[in-house]
């Protein structure tokens, strides 16, 4: 009898987590307030302060996040600016980012 490998970790689940934050973004949740990859850093950085206004840090921390997760296999340049763009979100809205995300885990 012969053996074959078994192929299941090519069969990933995934995680209810992720299927969560995929359903929470919707297409031009960021580019509404004229977020684009291939703006400017200051172009994105004015775009990224209007999302803020609106939905707050935290979210638009999410959402970028998001954008570097999809981006990074076919895209890594993309995934790059987006993760660029994240950091310096936590960097410049630190306190606001950290009280939103302590208000949303008592919920």
């Amino acid at each position: 009898m012969s053996s074959y490998p078994s192929y299941k970790f090519a069969k990933r689940v995934i995680p209810p987590s992720l299927r969560k934050l995929r359903s929470n973004l919707d297409t031009g949740e960021l580019t509404k307030h004229g977020y684009h990859l291939n703006k400017t850093d200051n172009a994105r950085h004015v775009a990224l302060k209007k999302a803020i206004r609106e939905d707050g840090a935290a979210t638009a921390t999410k959402r970028l996040q998001l954008i570097e997760v999809w981006n990074k296999r076919n895209h890594p340049r993309r995934a790059a600016i987006a993760r660029k763009d994240r950091k310096w979100v936590v960097k410049t809205y630190a306190s606001s980012y950290h009280r939103q995300l302590v208000a949303q885990r008592k919920d």
